[in-house]
């Protein structure tokens, strides 16, 4: 089924908009889940999470691309999961490596404090990557965004393990400098 037509399904509240929406992009929200969730319980949940927040959120929203759409909201759910775990543990999630990796170039010490900085330094962060050759930006969308282990990076875009981690640290080197030009 066509996402135009799954989001038509929601805005007429038919509960068939779930269960195509789950025929269609079930792996796609595990997959987004389970770069940030080690547990496939937890990816289950935050399936289920997913369906009930588009449920709640279509009539308000009508995404230009429902993919997206999916993905950001089981990211930010995953993410919140994350966060009350880590509060509990710590762990060595493939997550909190890929923060720990990018916490040298967003951060001096202080977290932004307010939300629009936060938002300044996002639409920052997206000029940089709007500036990076494809491969470079994708293999950084991989990692820092999807969580993706250096292994799946490298199996997905051809290139060696060892390769995916010098292009990782260059880029991130780059993007401090960036970052630090842009006042931050």
């Amino acid at each position: 089924m066509e996402d135009n037509a799954i989001i038509e399904l929601y805005w007429q509240r038919n509960e068939r908009a779930i269960a195509e929406t789950k025929n269609k992009y079930a792996r796609l929200i595990l997959h987004t889940a389970g770069g940030i969730l080690g547990s496939p319980q937890d990816r289950e949940e935050i399936e289920n999470d997913t369906y009930l927040r588009v449920w709640n959120s279509v009539p308000n929203d009508r995404p230009a691309r429902f993919s997206a759409y999916l993905v950001k909201i089981a990211r930010r759910l995953s993410i919140d999961r994350f966060r009350g775990q880590s509060a509990e543990k710590r762990g060595g999630t493939e997550y909190e490596i890929a923060l720990d990796e990018l916490e040298s170039c967003t951060t001096d010490g202080d977290n932004p404090a307010d939300e629009a900085q936060a938002n300044q330094l996002s639409a920052a962060i997206d000029i940089f990557l709007e500036q990076l050759e494809q491969k470079t930006r994708q293999i950084f969308v991989l990692r820092y965004f999807y969580a993706e282990t250096i292994r799946t990076i490298a199996e997905k875009t051809g290139k060696t393990e060892n390769n995916v981690k010098v292009i990782l640290s260059r880029t991130r080197k780059r993007l401090k400098e960036y970052l630090e030009q842009e006042g931050f």
